[in-house]
């Protein structure tokens, strides 16, 4: 049973999370602690994370419409392969259970912050005079790679 306390720092840390997300991302890694700190398992905590993005996503896929619509090449196919790798990425999750996911998430979270980090050198080496079809080969794998890990730890997609 949560305090009155609890309800109120998870309202607190909530809302400096939706704030974080509307301006650069990253808000759960502000919830996921505070949600195993209130004790709740660490593949809870991390559900209940990936959960509570619903309405942000929704409300980001509403903005992109016409983007979206202006630009439809291989998007049901982008699409799939998301589904595909974040139920991949899920289905790992239970598999691993809360002792292995605990222990992989200092790792996973260095790996999200190498990659944000280092992105655009990264995408320039691997794009660097690639024909169209390479290209949208290695696009497709890494979005494919993105959604698993998503799936996996969405606390720190």
């Amino acid at each position: 049973m949560l305090s009155l306390f609890d309800i109120a720092l998870l309202a607190g840390v909530g809302f400096l999370a939706g704030a974080c997300n509307a301006v650069v991302g990253g808000g759960t890694l502000f919830t996921f602690p505070v949600l195993l700190a209130l004790g709740l398992p660490p593949v809870t905590a991390n559900a209940s994370n990936t959960f509570a993005l619903w309405p942000g996503n929704i409300g980001a896929v509403q903005a992109y419409l016409p983007e979206l619509r202006a630009r439809p090449d291989g998007l049901r196919l982008r699409v799939a392969l998301a589904c595909v790798g974040s139920l991949i990425g899920a289905l790992l999750l239970l598999a691993s259970g809360n002792a292995l996911f605990f222990a992989a998430v200092p790792w996973l979270l260095t790996a999200a912050t190498l990659i944000f980090t280092f992105s655009r050198p990264i995408v320039r080496k691997l794009f660097a005079n690639s024909p169209h079809a390479r290209r949208m080969g290695l696009l497709l794998s890494i979005e494919f790679g993105c959604a698993i890990y998503g799936g996996y730890f969405g606390a720190a997609v």
